[in-house]
């Protein structure tokens, strides 16, 4: 059963952002030396200078700002992109796996139903393994750099097929509650392990009711 779509694309999309990534802190370390020489060069300025006027302060106020601002920009993202993956692997790990194609395959190994599974990368840098319980609802693992989060999810049929006022009736407050979790110390095998505990122990059979109900009424209402 799937429920993602554009599988291919979305993969390319990824390798493109990082890529962007990949320059954009390389661009920000660029601008803040930039900044770095307009400082040298507003400091000289002030100190061959023996009347001082508001332009001159302006200068170093602005080499100033252009040196820090990216110089932190440039190391923010040099932190997430280089050194967090170190510190914390279980992206990158996941990632490899995809890109292998073989997560659900693995996951298949701790006993969850590969039929039930689907997953696909978001180009803005995260992971998504859905369990798809029925056409109605799914749980959802996200995996991101520095950490992961499951949730419970209401599908499109639900979604598309349900009025606002009866959706809100028996869903409103009932799914999309994340419960996130730091990727330190987390691996392959215990990130596997959390997700089937998390479908063992979540109340998604009660959201298959609610969601059915709704489904039933908007029927019942419109037929």
């Amino acid at each position: 059963m799937k429920i993602y779509s554009d599988y291919e694309k979305k993969l390319k999309d990824f390798e493109a952002v990082e890529r962007n990534h990949n320059r954009g802190y390389k661009v920000f370390f660029f601008f803040s030396f930039l900044g770095f020489a307009f400082l040298i060069y507003a400091l000289i300025n002030l100190f061959t200078k023996k009347e001082y006027g508001m332009n001159d302060f302006m200068l170093l106020a602005i080499g100033i700002a252009v040196f820090v601002l990216f110089l932190i920009g440039g190391f923010i993202r040099f932190y997430i992109l280089r050194i967090l993956p170190k510190k914390r692997p279980l992206f990158t790990d996941i990632l490899d796996t995809y890109k292998k194609g073989n997560i659900i395959k693995e996951l298949g190994e701790y006993g969850i139903d590969k039929a039930n599974l689907d997953t696909i990368i978001v180009p803005n840098g995260y992971i998504s393994i859905a369990y798809i319980c029925d056409k109605n609802c799914y749980i959802e693992a996200n995996v991101e750099r520095g950490g992961f989060y499951f949730e419970t999810q209401v599908s499109k049929n639900v979604l598309s097929n349900v009025e606002v006022k009866i959706f809100d009736k028996h869903l409103k407050h009932q799914y999309g509650k994340a419960h996130k979790f730091s990727s330190k110390n987390y691996n392959k095998d215990l990130f596997y392990k959390e997700f089937k505990k998390f479908i063992e122990e979540s109340d998604i059979k009660e959201l298959q009711i609610k969601c059915q109900n709704a489904l039933d009424e908007h029927k019942m209402k419109y037929r």
